[in-house]
């Protein structure tokens, strides 16, 4: 079993790294979490939270989730705001970074995560209340 707590903390890294400031507002993350998602079924997560320092509080909450089985097969983002298309642009950019990031840690810790050509999904959903998404288990 890899440390994906670990992991998590060098793809956060990465991530927090290269995320760029959009329109002169700084993005952050504030949560960083990795593990099981059921010990019987050696299917992982990682869980990064991305806060914008403006007036409107926006936060992502982005889990990638990945098995070796299954390799890295999806990214469920939520937000606490409706968003618009200038806003899905961010989001979006936010999870290019942690594709990147989970391929490059991913190489430097041998774990394999499937075939670049398998099937990603990525799913967008809002809830006013997102605290609860670093709880979830399942996805």
């Amino acid at each position: 079993m890899p440390d994906v707590e670990k992991i998590a903390e060098q793809v956060a890294k990465h991530v927090d790294i290269d995320i760029n400031p959009i329109d002169d507002l700084e993005w952050k993350i504030t949560y960083v979490s990795g593990g099981e998602i059921n010990p019987d079924t050696d299917h992982y997560q990682i869980i990064i939270k991305t806060e914008q320092e403006s007036d409107n509080g926006e936060q992502f909450f982005h889990k990638s989730m990945f098995s070796p089985i299954d390799g890295f097969r999806k990214i469920w983002t939520i937000t606490n705001v409706r968003i618009d298309w200038n806003q899905r642009i961010k989001l979006e950019q936010q999870r290019g970074e942690i594709i990147k990031a989970i391929i490059s840690v991913a190489a430097d810790e041998n774990l394999d995560i499937g075939d670049s050509m398998g099937d990603l999904e990525l799913t967008t959903e809002y809830d006013p209340s997102i605290e609860q998404f670093g709880n979830w288990q399942n996805g």
